[in-house]
């Protein structure tokens, strides 16, 4: 490629193929999402196959830029390394950049020392949304995109549009939810609490809490465009959606997220243009939440006497007060347990279960973190808690999860890029009070920190998903392009970058054939891997899918081979495998013999294939323990010690859960272990209890069973009549016929 060809490629391709890549991710990881009945996962699976392949060609852009000499630093002493720092040295967002290193810094130390690398890096279950670096690192692709090469006033106002676009686009789905109407569903009725593409309506509200002051900030701009009336009109109605979406979804922390916009925005707009740009801007938000009331009060279809939507909304405002008390008491008990599990660092005796990987480096795991997506399996062997029979796999507060999982020094990274941040916004906007920049930029300004303090506030009980990370992310990357924006004057067109000082003797940018030759081999190493580690997992929940139809029709044999099929396309997706074993146990259940052991022996091998990658995973140790405890009841070749080791383990990760030591009460009763069992299951029964109710009638019949064994028949009885009074079934009524007593529906009769 010649010189001039690489320039005028580099002055208009390259430009244009990084803010393609950026708005695909910015429209589409929020909006994608498939039918129900196409895939498993099909909300975030679609979410992250969008966000990977925008992260990966934005990673061939920035080396096809670099081929074509974008990169060549103006002196040849100087090297490329050299060159980066004294650009960060001298940006005026420079604390913003270096906050995102050290989170990046933070996260490889913390995947160093954590215990499953793999989970660490690629998350419990790849191809889903998780806090593992590759997620990590897609965020940082798409923050460095928008950071260094966003240059212009229209580069802005399109992302920003853009936002606005699909943020009306989820609403509208919201809405349509609300009143019945869903596309994504098989059978969709009307929602109590819309979800929109996101599967919960609490990250619904999270992700809409930032885009409304966006939208709100954008189109205040246009003011001298419209009639007032008309302004006002076509404002409202661009945010009557997000509020009618974020009403529908009835989670009072983006509510409260809401207020706290509101708030900050009319203080920043009073502050930096006056009481006319803020009246402006309050109207259109006035208008916009009196149409979503509006909305809100449409009689719901198939409800019967119409049952206006609103009275959910005005129920679950009255409910406020109170639901603060408890929402922060419920989470009040997950945040004592995580700071037991901070300062405690509790594990697994690995000396006793060498299944389980060593932790190592204890005294540092307050520093230092357990690993991202550690916190699952850091939480429960806290032990007992009055919360722990609900298996907490986030912390409920961004601060508290990332603090389990990165340690201080990860929650301290965070904490510099939010500080970062507020000091760079209020520099810029003290810079448009005094009328240093364009109306429209210093609105957007404003929108920007009110999104902040928002998001802020929504995340101390909140938890950070895919779409609202990745929009996070995308709104302090636009701080950072922003904040190099320079105007001669208010009125000015589009914005420039400040010229840089020169340094050393400069070189017209250049290609070269080793250049050139190095990029292709990147760009094909970034195609082959979104072949291997992109697309493999959305073909295999797509056939995992199809295998589980199957599966439901009775089809059992076409089960196996589109699982195994499944399996095959992706091995470490471990909720196929999961099935795939599943379906090999219940074959078990209807042969005898070689054939059944065979089965058991399959179904577990599965299971062991998922422990193989994540030696801490719950749902695999739990299948585990149940397919090795029925291949030692029916083959000599598996001791009871044996068969009951997994159900062990499984009650040292979760030591605080009644499922773990019911699983081995279970074990144990089944293998002849009847003290044990005994044992067993009286805990699990006083940690149920702890729980509040008696959780299942499966806990005193197998008390009942463990009784029987040891020959104490009376108490077997009225443990079988408990569990028989929980719930009649088939199992307590024949175990009350075999020890001769009278059960309660033949009582009845």
């Amino acid at each position: 490629m010649t010189t001039q060809a690489a320039q005028v490629a580099q002055r208009n391709g390259i430009p244009r193929a990084f803010e393609a890549g950026w708005l695909v991710a910015a429209v589409l990881v929020p909006a994608a999402i498939m039918h129900q009945d196409f895939m498993l996962g099909f909300i975030q699976m679609p979410k992250v196959f969008v966000l990977r392949t925008a992260a990966l060609y934005l990673v061939a852009v920035f080396v096809i830029e670099w081929a074509m000499g974008r990169w060549q630093a103006p002196d040849q002493e100087l090297s490329l390394l050299q060159r980066w720092r004294t650009a960060v040295d001298r940006h005026p967002a420079r604390l913003i950049i270096v906050g995102a290193a050290a989170v990046l810094f933070a996260t490889l130390v913390s995947i160093a020392f954590a215990p499953v690398k793999s989970i660490a890096i690629w998350g419990i279950d790849p191809g889903w949304d998780t806090y593992g670096l590759v997620s990590l690192a897609a965020y940082l692709v798409i923050f460095a995109a928008v950071a260094t090469h966003l240059r212009t006033g229209a580069q802005l106002r399109r992302l920003v549009w853009a936002l606005t676009a699909v943020s009306i686009a989820i609403s509208l789905l919201s809405v349509g939810q609300h009143f019945g109407i869903d596309p994504f569903r098989s059978d969709p009725s009307p929602a109590i609490r819309a979800r929109s593409t996101f599967g919960n309506p609490i990250f619904a509200g999270s992700y809409l809490l930032m885009t409304v002051p966006l939208t709100i900030a954008l189109f205040t701009s246009y003011s001298d465009r419209f009639a007032p009336l008309v302004h006002i009109g076509l404002g409202a109605g661009l945010v009557a959606l997000q509020f009618a979406a974020v009403l529908f979804g009835l989670a009072r922390g983006p509510w409260f997220g809401l207020v706290a916009v509101a708030v900050a925005s009319a203080v920043f707009l009073a502050w930096t243009f006056g009481s006319r740009v803020m009246l402006r801007a309050a109207a259109i938000t006035a208008a916009g939440l009196a149409m979503a009331v509006v909305l809100s009060s449409l009689p719901l279809p198939g409800v019967a006497g119409g049952g206006p939507g609103a009275a959910t909304v005005v129920q679950r405002i009255e409910t406020v007060g109170p639901s603060i008390i408890e929402g922060v008491s419920s989470r009040g008990i997950i945040w004592r347990t995580a700071a037991d599990v901070y300062l405690g660092v509790p594990w697994v005796d690995t000396e006793l279960y060498p299944e389980i990987p060593s932790l190592g480096f204890r005294p540092l795991r307050r520093i230092v973190g357990f690993g991202p997506d550690h916190f699952g399996y850091a939480y429960p062997m806290a032990g007992e808690s009055t919360y722990t029979y609900e298996l907490a796999s986030h912390g409920h507060s961004f601060f508290v999860h990332t603090l389990i999982e990165l340690g201080f020094l990860g929650l301290a990274s965070y904490a510099f890029i939010f500080v970062a941040l507020v000091i760079v916004l209020v520099r810029m906007v003290r810079v448009a009070r005094t009328g240093g920049y364009p109306e429209w930029f210093g609105l957007l300004l404003v929108g920007l920190s009110a999104a902040l303090v928002g998001r802020i506030i929504e995340q101390i009980p909140g938890k950070a998903q895919i779409s609202d990370l990745a929009l996070s992310w995308m709104l302090a990357a636009l701080v950072v392009a922003m904040s190099t924006m320079r105007f001669d004057a208010p009125e000015a067109g589009a914005p420039t970058r400040p010229p840089r000082r020169p340094r050393g003797r400069q070189r017209a940018a250049t290609s070269n054939p080793l250049r050139v030759a190095g990029a292709a081999a990147v760009v094909a190493a970034v195609i082959a891997f979104w072949f291997v580690s992109v697309v493999p997992y959305v073909v295999s929940a797509r056939v995992g899918f199809q295998a589980g139809q199957a599966a439901a029709r009775g089809e059992e044999q076409r089960s196996i081979d589109l699982y195994i099929q499944a399996r095959d396309i992706a091995p470490d997706l471990a909720v196929n495998r999961l099935r795939l074993a599943q379906v090999f146990f219940s074959a078990a259940g209807r042969v005898a013999g070689e054939e059944r052991a065979r089965f058991i022996q399959q179904a577990y091998d599965e299971a062991r294939a998922v422990l193989d990658r994540n030696p801490l995973d719950h749902r695999a140790w739990s299948r585990a323990g149940e397919f090795k405890r029925e291949l030692a009841a029916v083959t000599r070749d598996v001791t009871r010690a044996a068969g009951v080791r997994d159900a062990e383990i499984l009650v040292q990760l979760m030591p605080g859960f009644w499922q773990a030591h019911a699983a081995l009460a279970w074990a144990y009763v089944r293998l002849g272990g009847y003290e044990e069992g005994l044992e067993a299951s009286t805990r699990a029964i006083e940690l149920s209890a702890a729980a509040g109710p008696l959780a299942t009638h499966l806990l005193p019949y197998v008390e009942a069973l463990a009784l029987q064994g040891l020959g104490r028949i009376d108490e077997a009885i009225e443990a079988a009549t408990r569990s028989e009074a929980l719930r009649p079934s088939a199992s307590a009524y024949q175990l009350l016929q075999q020890l001769g007593a009278t059960s309660s529906s033949d009582a009845a009769s």
